[in-house]
């Protein structure tokens, strides 16, 4: 029973975690210094995050609010979309939201892609 116990208390500290890991606003501190992380290995979390981030970084503003970063699938590949708020973008600075999709293999980011809000090569 004390084993069951703890089992299920790590579990839901790891549920927790995932949940935690990726905060609901980001910002790019360094414009010039825009990075993408390919290789987050294979942690639900770390995905997450780095997808969030990533989205963060291939965008054209500086700043993402209401940032909240879903598992679609699991297996080959895990699927990760992320939903956000882009603040001051486009000439007259609006709120634009969007959805990033993003795919991992084996731990490596093998595919990214607007899905809603902002096409390739948006400014």
């Amino acid at each position: 029973m004390k084993y069951a116990l703890v089992a299920v208390t790590l579990l839901a500290c790891m549920l927790a975690a995932c949940n935690a890991s990726v905060p609901s606003r980001m910002t790019v501190s360094d414009t010039k210094k825009r990075r993408v992380d390919t290789e987050p290995g294979t942690s639900l979390s770390a995905q997450r995050y780095a997808c969030a981030d990533g989205m963060l970084n291939v965008s054209p503003v500086t700043e993402a609010t209401d940032i909240d970063a879903r598992v679609v699938a699991t297996g080959d590949p895990v699927i990760i979309e992320v939903d956000a708020v882009l603040k001051n973008f486009g000439s007259f600075g609006h709120d634009q939201p969007v959805t990033y999709h993003c795919e991992y293999l084996g731990g490596s980011l093998t595919a990214s892609r607007w899905v809603r809000g902002i096409t390739q090569g948006s400014k």
